[in-house]
């Protein structure tokens, strides 16, 4: 089993365009939103792949609950953590006319203290894996001291 810990989850939204017109509107072709962050685009990978993977991260907000919703009927076993604030919104924008991709990444909200404790909490009491791996990728939400 991975279990990865995604501690800066995120929404990731990905813009297709023909071509991105700043300070204009752009309509997107496609549109396409994911669990996002390292940590959960780890845990996806690796699922992908075909590991059995479980993933354990803060989320906030009606965004959280739309990242956890997506994770719904995945080969990604989540365990979520409810914190207060809202989970981020990451955008990427490509346009077929230019090779650059555009991105706005929102900051983490801080995690209180009391979620964090509610995620070391879940980490301890997952069933010990001695042939296990776990992971802890990407940036860490403020507030938190590890």
């Amino acid at each position: 089993m991975i279990t990865c810990l995604a501690l800066s989850a995120s929404l990731d939204v990905t813009y297709l365009v023909d071509t991105l017109h700043l300070g204009g509107i752009t309509r997107p072709r496609e549109v396409h939103r994911v669990a996002g962050g390292k940590g959960l685009n780890v845990a996806r990978a690796a699922a992908t792949l075909g590991a059995p993977v479980r993933a354990v991260a803060p989320l906030g907000g009606e965004v959280g609950v739309l990242v956890s919703s997506l994770l719904l009927g995945s080969d990604i076993d989540l365990i979520a953590v409810d914190t207060v604030g809202q989970t981020r919104t990451c955008v990427s924008i490509a346009p077929d006319d230019d090779d650059r991709l555009t991105e706005l990444y929102e900051p983490s909200e801080p995690l209180p203290a009391s979620a964090w404790d509610a995620v070391v909490a879940s980490v301890r009491a997952l069933p010990e894996d001695p042939g296990g791996w776990f992971v802890l990728s990407g940036s860490v939400a403020p507030g938190v001291e590890l």
